[in-house]
């Protein structure tokens, strides 16, 4: 799974979505960082089982941030 989300400047923000992923059993492989002077955006590869993946994306889509 490739997730990219792009926020105002709040690494909180940010690191929220890592629990979540966590709280899925989603392993992150692999994650770039960007940021500007008022937004950051963080991109993730994650690694995990198909059915985690769908819990997971369901949960991101009702997500009121995303």
């Amino acid at each position: 799974m490739h997730a990219p989300i792009e926020c105002p400047d709040q690494r909180k923000t940010l690191d929220q979505y890592e629990d979540l992923f966590k709280a899925y059993d989603m392993k992150v492989v692999h994650s770039v960082h960007h940021k500007t002077e008022h937004r950051m955006s963080r991109y993730w590869i994650l690694m995990g089982s198909a059915e985690n993946y769908k819990k997971l994306t369901a949960c991101l889509l009702n997500h009121s941030n995303i």
